[in-house]
């Protein structure tokens, strides 16, 4: 195997180079601003829109640098705005308001390049700074904004569809599971981004501040896009541009440092970001009296572009977590730990040879070795040791392709090759007894398991995008997977999608999207502490949803998306009923395997946002939605299933000091009621009870509500800045209930058991500071 990825790479470099060499002249914008400038002609313009990468091809003989320089700007969606004189002013291009719309505000131009056109109907734009405007957050929004540990999927649980819990950082889209939802990182995929598994994986390894751009595709997405069946996070560190510039910032929660620039000579960039977190402020929240809880973790991501030609760049990049967890708690015996490693490697070559074509190849690896132990000894209720060893391993490559034939017609190809291994080493002895489950007798589980899996991954994908007039433009897609590793019938797939953009004016847009999602069961996601050692068919999804945009003459944004999702060939999924944040939770009374015959999801989501320029901004998404299983003829609620929520922001941004508050509430998530059933011996007489836990997801927790509030002042400095901030989170210091945690049997009158209701975080403070200082600071 090693020789065959020693192949592929020789090949991929070799033909790399051979495009360094090949193709049309091409050169910067910047080199093609400059040659302007030669000319007499005064250029400004802004680096959110010319960036040190972009390319175009170079002037043609007898060409003038001014008119090269429009063509360049053009491929970009760019144009020159006049000044006075000979001065000029780098500004996207859009057409002229047209009269039987008023003199309002539009909807940004359709992009001069058909690939820059969005198709797909459910996307929400994040960190961008947005010249189009047509972001839903843009990264100044999400620093204001209050968002616990400055996690960046803190703020991806404000969008639309998304139901979320306020212990961890996945989280549920469109009704969805929360591994239906795929992250990479600069075109990689990551496929555990998460710190803490013992602790349910709290926060995300990705730092927010090395984050350029994020689009959060939550339907409809197109071919290259891959298989999972729910939603994609794709996210963008971008190169960085002009003199070094560096920030050092302190928490409650974490330590950061953070530096980014580009060489003198403008072919190398870096951005390097290193994180410690500690987490004791939030540990505090969530134990009790005479239990220690000390959560530690660190994460380190650092990029570096060089450009070899103007056709021609190479970005190379590692991003690398580490867990280290204790928890110890003498009054209920309870100890437990973690010690985890995760490393993603790649390097990827990206080309632009020729006009109209772009490419990207990448080689990658990927590790994650993760070891959690523990023990939980309360007699005579519980003797419980665990050990679970669990080790993934990835190799491969990916390339993609874009071929602009025209200003009509572009053409995408793709295709992914990676070598999978995974070990899992789980060990458990568990001894439990309650009084109202077998009896009051106890109930044992051991399990010693050790098992390993290899195989292959392959995907390939083709699409065909088409203009059609000045209103229509259709992406037609077609993609195919395989595994290797599993011996389970169907492990090759066949995903046919189908995209379509109608522009209604200057100011609305409806889009179309329809699609096949087969996601496979991943090799590093194998059941194993619930003794599932099955890979079982790659489930299936149909995706069908409709989105509108509107932009008011008032300067008030409308976004509208409806969309149904039918699940095929669900596999199996383990829940624990009850208490969901517990030790050893396999080897608990209401642990259960949910085996459904199909899914559906559907539902429909509103979102009002002010683009009006000013020191207030506001915006408010609603969402109405149902997420079932069909189990056994039954329609039953998904334990995530979140029938309506709202959510509301609002913002002031002054000179030097900002202000901003959140709001969120939406109705109660599914509870299973814990009834008993007396035991009777052969004359009649009780002699016990046992657990019913037969009516699985028919109740409800009350409604949840939260307010955060963030107040922060900038101190400008003679190279850079000074910014600290104060928050509070659940400001009113509401009760939001999770989880069940035990239940209290009562005998006489009757039977019955009372559960305990606990809640999520109370209101709690955190402050900490940003200072950014260096050249590139001013």
């Amino acid at each position: 195997m090693n020789r065959r990825v020693a192949a592929v790479l020789a090949a991929w470099l070799a033909a790399f180079a051979a495009l360094a060499q090949g193709g049309a002249a091409r050169t910067t914008l910047i080199e093609a601003i400059e040659r302007a400038r030669v000319e007499g002609a005064e250029i400004a313009y802004s680096t959110q829109l010319v960036q040190e990468g972009m390319t175009a091809e170079a002037a043609a003989p007898g060409e003038t640098a001014l008119a090269a320089l429009r063509r360049a700007l053009a491929e970009h969606g760019l144009a020159l705005a006049p000044g006075t004189g000979n001065r000029w002013l780098v500004v996207r291009a859009q057409p002229a308001a047209r009269p039987e719309h008023g003199t309002g505000p539009v909807l940004p131009a359709e992009p001069a390049r058909l690939a820059l056109v969005v198709v797909t109907a459910s996307r929400h734009s994040l960190y961008d700074g947005g010249e189009t405007g047509e972001h839903f957050l843009s990264g100044e929004d999400i620093r204001r904004m209050p968002h616990m540990a400055d996690d960046a999927f803190r703020a991806f649980q404000r969008l639309p569809g998304v139901a979320a819990s306020d212990f961890q950082a996945p989280f549920n889209l469109r009704g969805g599971t929360a591994d239906e939802v795929k992250v990479q990182l600069d075109g990689h995929e990551i496929a555990d981004p998460y710190h803490m598994r013992v602790l349910y994986r709290p926060l995300s390894i990705i730092d927010a501040g090395i984050i350029d751009r994020a689009q959060v595709l939550t339907g409809g997405y197109t071919a290259e896009h891959g298989n999972a069946m729910s939603g994609v996070i794709d996210i963008e560190t971008g190169r960085p541009a002009g003199p070094p510039e560096h920030e050092l910032g302190v928490s409650f929660v974490s330590a950061f440092l953070r530096t980014r620039g580009e060489s003198e000579s403008g072919r190398a960039a870096w951005r390097v970001a290193a994180r410690r977190g500690y987490l004791d402020l939030l540990a505090d929240q969530v134990t009790e009296s005479g239990e220690d809880l000390d959560p530690r973790y660190s994460d380190l991501y650092a990029g570096f572009d060089y450009s070899l030609s103007d056709a021609v760049e190479l970005r190379a990049r590692a991003l690398i977590g580490n867990d280290d967890v204790t928890f110890t708690d003498p009054d209920d015996g309870e100890n437990f730990g973690e010690d985890s490693e995760l490393q993603y490697y790649w390097l990827a070559a990206e080309a632009t040879p020729a006009g109209g074509v772009t490419g990207r190849t990448a080689v990658f690896h990927s590790r994650v070795d993760s070891h959690e132990q523990g023990s939980q000894v309360n007699l005579p209720f519980e003797q419980i040791l665990r050990d679970y060893r669990h080790d993934y391993e990835s190799t491969g490559i990916q390339t993609d392709w874009t071929f602009e034939l025209d200003d009509r017609r572009l053409l995408k190809l793709g295709a992914r090759w990676r070598d999978l291994s995974a070990a899992y080493d789980f060990d458990l002895d568990a001894l439990r007894r309650d009084d109202f489950v077998n009896g009051g007798l106890p109930y044992a589980l051991v399990r010693d398991i050790s098992h390993a899996a290899a195989g292959e991954d392959m995907a390939a994908y083709a699409a065909w995008r088409q203009r059609l007039g000045e209103r229509f433009i259709t992406e037609l897609g077609l993609r195919w997977d395989r595994q290797t590793y599993a011996d389970a019938a169907g492990d090759s797939q066949v995903s046919p999608r189908v995209n379509v953009l109608y522009r209604l004016g200057d100011r609305a847009a409806l889009r179309f999207a329809w699609g096949e999602f087969w996601q496979p069961q991943a090799i590093e996601g194998l059941d194993v502490p619930d003794g599932d050692l099955t890979f079982y068919p790659a489930e299936q999804v149909e995706h069908r949803v409709v989105g509108l945009s509107w932009r008011f003459a008032s300067g008030i944004e409308l976004k509208a998306d409806a969309y149904d999702k039918r699940y095929r060939n669900p596999r199996p999924r383990y829940e624990s009923l009850l208490d969901l944040y517990e030790f050893s939770r396999e080897s608990n009374f209401d642990r259960m395997r949910v085996d459904a015959d199909s899914g559906h999801a559907w539902g429909t989501e509103l979102t009002l946002h002010s683009r009006r320029a000013g020191a207030l901004s506001w915006w408010v998404n609603y969402s109405w939605a149902r997420a079932e299983d069909r189990i056994g003829g039954r329609d039953v609620p998904r334990s995530w299933d979140q029938r309506q929520a709202l959510t509301a922001s609002v913002a002031w941004q002054g000179a030097k000091w900002s202000v901003s508050a959140i709001g969120r509430w939406h109705d109660g998530w599914p509870r299973t009621p814990l009834e008993v059933v007396p035991i009777v011996d052969a004359g009649g007489n009780v002699i016990g009870y046992d657990a019913d836990l037969s009516r699985r997801n028919q109740d409800r927790y009350d409604d949840y509500s939260r307010i955060d509030v963030r107040v922060s002042r900038l101190v400008p400095l003679s190279r850079g800045s000074f910014q600290y901030y104060f928050e509070i989170f659940n400001l009113l210091d509401t009760s939001n209930p999770c989880c069940t945690s035990e239940h209290v049997l009562i005998v006489n009158p009757g039977v019955s058991v009372t559960p305990t209701i606990d809640d999520y975080l109370p209101r709690f403070p955190s402050f900490g500071f940003l200072w950014k200082f260096g050249p590139g600071a001013d």
